[in-house]
């Protein structure tokens, strides 16, 4: 199987450094412009994609949307998955860090000391986060023929979990994964690997 991952268009809270995870928001000018470039780099490097994955907040759905009308891939679906939405920073959705360093010092001090044991007030962990992405990647990857192209629109958190955990580099850590938006990273899998993790 061939994975496309790419990040979804920019968004005006992406261009204001906000953290919004869950919030539903859609991409801006600059963000649909980059998924018509993504669209032109596909046409060229992909001759077919069978399916794109998407998750379901709207900002994924534009932009995949934007790739199907942008390129010859006349019988592609789009399909929605829940589990793949970005992780939910509860009280801090809307704001920058440093509006949410001034109202909980503490907090953020704690956040950004060990990032991944934290929990976002009245949102996710970060463990909560990647149980529910790899369990909702893995239960839709294995019912896809091993053959296929798959292109994944998702956000910058997914990716860099999924990147991680199926096609690691040595000495890389999460926060090193870069996924410009208006390109790609191609990973090839086989499909009998998803299920041998556990």
């Amino acid at each position: 199987m061939k994975l496309l991952l790419a990040r979804h268009g920019q968004t005006q809270m992406n261009q204001e450094s906000r953290f919004y995870g869950s919030l539903d928001c859609p991409i801006n000018q600059t963000g649909k412009d980059q998924m018509k470039e993504l669209a032109e780099k596909l046409r060229i490097t992909q001759p077919s994609v069978d399916i794109i994955l998407s998750s379901s907040l709207n900002r994924c759905v534009e932009s995949a949307e934007i790739i199907m009308e942008n390129t010859h891939y006349p019988s592609v679906k789009v399909k929605k998955v829940e589990g793949l939405s970005e992780i939910d920073f509860g009280k801090w959705e809307g704001l920058t860090a440093n509006e949410i360093e001034q109202k909980s010092p503490t907090l953020w001090k704690e956040y950004i000391e060990n990032p991944f044991a934290f929990c976002f007030p009245e949102g996710e962990t970060f463990l909560s986060f990647k149980d529910r992405v790899l369990l909702a990647i893995d239960s839709t990857l294995t019912s896809i023929s091993n053959q296929s192209t798959v292109l994944l629109m998702c956000h910058l958190g997914v990716l860099r979990l999924i990147k991680d955990y199926y096609d690691p580099m040595i000495g890389k850590s999460f926060w090193d994964y870069k996924f410009p938006q208006g390109d790609y990273v191609e990973i090839t899998l086989d499909i009998n690997d998803f299920n041998s993790k556990g």
